[in-house]
């Protein structure tokens, strides 16, 4: 008897499974010209009903004229007649949903007994198993799989590699769409491989040729506006199923619509799980579900709310990062909204029933074995976290926002991984929890929501997520948080809520460190007005963000009015904390900068040494503000003209930050460049260019072409550059006048 065979694939490679069937079906008609072939559509029960009914008349089975007659025990008969010496093969196609298979036809005939009994059959009690008949199946869903056969039976497909992909893309094309290799090795890469999407790229670019190029495509493909428009476009496939879906989407969420038909808890599990970063979601994150049970309100109110203005209107627009669309969000709901439920025959939208805060570990794994039965998602065993195609997660959100539930799980995700990022006080010590989550981060950075709970959880993980990055050097990253994080704030909160000032002041710093001193000027000045207007509430923040502005204007060349301004918030730290605080020593290496920029040299080598003296006291030999105290030092005897001894401690720094911070990290290349200046100074010109070099190469790489500091070093290299050739040409002619006077 042959076996019973079941074609398993992953969900994403659907037009794979179901086109090597077609070819398992022209092979065995040339093997066997004999062998009847029958194509049954299971992906649901009309269609399945009409695809019996379809085979019979084409067979011209005895009995199928007369309208009494069961369909479906004259196929099963006609499958099991030995007597005509037949063989047959069925192919099942897209037997996704294992209901429709066990449900039991409504069979319709005079014999009215006959029927009751059968009511208890089911479709595949009409599929029968026998030595003359082969039943080929094809399926996404492993579980309806096992419930037709053992699991030794499946045959899984695996996905497209980089080549098989590219010659997919490549045939799919043809010669009229110019394209490179290159192209379609990103293309495949962007569309994960998948068989139908690379199809319906192909397609959408052959039609619209020369129009569309696949790097136009690749293009759209980035771009939030018009990616799911594209990722929607219907491909006209003659050899596939017309009564199929040609879409990727579309055919995604079919599954996602039987899922919620089978286990609506599943379906929320990924619901949740598709706002996260596709890589690495972690299971801790996905337990707290439905927190509160509030009707969400319609988008096309939200809409209609009246915003604030943005933020950057009240200091000159000329500051404002690149310009972002407005949002409105909802300020008539102050708690998270949830998820609507369906809608009933009359229109009226029905709740669904709540779910617990926290799932019960049998009921998360009942979850999480349909989805990934579904090739949904991939398990991760160490750490339990969990993988998802990023074209499933656009899906899943089209169908989120379709019906209506996207503002619902958009909010529990920021609850979930605001939760789970530690406070701002604790945000450098855990780093290593900061680190995980950076990737989600990312992804919020992404979302745009209307409800104000929902945004607000959003800005806060911003701000924690930017102080992190900062402190690792990713000063960019740190300045696009910061900057949406201040935009949601001014917005909800207002630019003189406490927790906007002390956005604008960490904005400040980074525009600072990013050597854009005009937004940086611009922005702490609004902040130490905002400050004014808080009365007293946080006077800690008030001399943090004069401190601050006080740096600015001595990195402009306002040297009084900064040692002037540091001066006074010195005298408010040492007056509140005592002289070895970590605040009075912040001010304290600002007033020592200052000093040696004036060219107070005694005054600021003063300050130094008690500055590194307090800082060693304080913390750890190798803890970053112990590395500043001794960079402004060596800074010092560089200005008072101790060139050994600036290098020395320059040296001892550079090597410091090296195995502390890395070799790319700003803090080191500042360090390496200061290094470089006392090289140069001491009269090692050669190892001083050398090194100089090395850091702008350094500096380009990670802060870019464009930014002010590798700039000013590839300025001060070639100033060097040229002072070298002079010295050397000016030595070869003294050379030269010496051995002429020789001879």
């Amino acid at each position: 008897m042959p076996e019973l065979q079941y074609c398993h694939t992953d969900h994403s490679y659907e037009h794979s499974k179901s086109q090597l069937a077609i070819e398992t079906t022209y092979r065995v008609r040339r093997l066997s010209p004999e062998t009847f072939v029958f194509w049954l559509h299971a992906s649901s029960t009309s269609r399945l009903k009409q695809s019996i009914k379809t085979t019979l008349e084409q067979v011209q089975a005895h009995g199928i004229s007369d309208p009494s007659a069961n369909v479906f025990q004259l196929f099963r008969a006609w499958l099991l007649d030995r007597r005509q010496r037949r063989t047959w093969l069925i192919v099942l196609d897209n037997a996704d949903d294992e209901q429709i298979l066990r449900q039991s036809p409504n069979v319709t005939g005079h014999h009215q007994d006959q029927d009751q009994a059968q009511q208890s059959e089911q479709y595949l009690d009409y599929l029968p198993v026998c030595e003359h008949g082969t039943l080929l199946a094809t399926s996404r869903n492993r579980a309806a799989a096992l419930h037709i056969v053992s699991p030794n039976s499946i045959i899984n497909i695996g996905p497209m590699d980089e080549t098989q992909g590219i010659a997919m893309l490549q045939q799919k094309l043809g010669c009229s769409v110019a394209h490179s290799v290159a192209e379609l090795s990103q293309l495949a890469t962007e569309l994960e491989s998948m068989p139908l999407a690379m199809a319906q790229a192909a397609a959408y670019i052959r039609q619209r040729s020369p129009r569309c190029s696949v790097r136009q495509y690749l293009d759209q493909l980035s771009s939030h506006s018009t990616r799911l428009d594209i990722l929607n476009y219907n491909v006209q496939d003659l050899r596939r199923d017309r009564g199929a879906q040609h879409c990727i989407l579309k055919t995604w969420q079919i599954s996602f619509d039987q899922i919620r038909r089978s286990r609506s808890s599943a379906a929320d599990l990924l619901s949740l799980m598709s706002f996260f970063d596709r890589n690495s979601i972690p299971e801790a994150l996905l337990h707290n579900k439905l927190l509160e049970h509030d009707e969400i309100p319609k988008p096309e109110s939200l809409r209609q709310t009246k915003a604030r203005p943005s933020f950057w209107s009240f200091f000159g627009r000329h500051t404002s990062p690149s310009p972002r669309p407005r949002k409105k969000y909802d300020k008539q709901h102050h708690g998270l909204t949830r998820n609507p439920g369906r809608k009933s025959n009359d229109g009226h939208r029905v709740p669904r029933k709540a779910a617990t805060t926290k799932e019960p570990a049998s009921s998360l794994e009942d979850d999480i074995k349909l989805v990934q039965d579904y090739s949904l998602v991939t398990v991760i065993a160490s750490p339990p976290s969990f993988e998802m195609h990023r074209l499933v997660q656009l899906a899943t959100q089209d169908w989120l926002k379709a019906d209506g539930s996207f503002e619902w799980w958009g909010g529990q995700f920021m609850i979930n991984l605001d939760e789970a990022f530690p406070e701002i006080p604790d945000v450098i010590k855990r780093s290593d929890i900061c680190r995980s989550l950076l990737p989600h981060a990312f992804a919020a950075m992404n979302i745009e929501l209307h409800n104000r709970k929902a945004a607000l959880r959003q800005a806060s993980i911003l701000v924690k997520a930017a102080l992190h990055v900062y402190e690792t050097g990713a000063d960019n990253d740190s300045q696009m948080m910061n900057e949406k994080a201040l935009d949601i704030q001014v917005e909800l909160l207002g630019p003189e809520h406490i927790s906007t000032v002390r956005v604008m002041h960490n904005l400040g710093i980074i525009y600072m460190g990013a050597q854009q001193l005009e937004k940086a000027e611009s922005i702490l000045t609004e902040a130490l007005d905002r400050c004014q207007e808080l009365r007293g509430k946080d006077c800690v923040l008030k001399l943090e963000v004069l401190r601050d502005l006080a740096t600015v204007y001595a990195r402009t060349g306002r040297l009084v009015d900064a040692e002037m301004m540091q001066s006074r918030a010195f005298r408010k730290f040492r007056k509140r904390y005592g002289e070895e605080h970590v605040k009075t020593l912040d001010v304290m290496l600002n007033l020592t900068y200052t000093a040696s920029m004036r060219g107070e040299s005694r005054e600021a080598e003063e300050l130094a040494n008690k500055a590194i003296t307090i800082a060693r006291k304080l913390h750890p030999a190798r803890h970053p503000r112990v590395l500043r105290a001794l960079h402004i030092q060596a800074m010092t005897c560089l200005a008072a003209g101790k060139s050994e001894e600036a290098r020395r401690l320059s040296n001892e720094l550079f090597l410091q930050s090296l195995e502390v911070l890395g070799d790319d990290h700003p803090d080191t290349l500042t360090r390496m460049c200061l290094l470089a200046c006392t090289l140069y100074q001491s009269g090692r010109r050669r190892s001083a260019v050398d090194l100089l070099r090395n850091y702008a190469g350094k500096s380009e790489q990670k802060l870019g072409s464009h930014h002010l500091n590798t700039i000013g070093r590839y300025e001060r290299l070639r100033e060097w550059e040229a002072e070298d050739r002079l010295d050397e040409s000016a030595q070869d002619r003294n050379e030269t006048g010496n051995d002429i006077e020789g001879r």
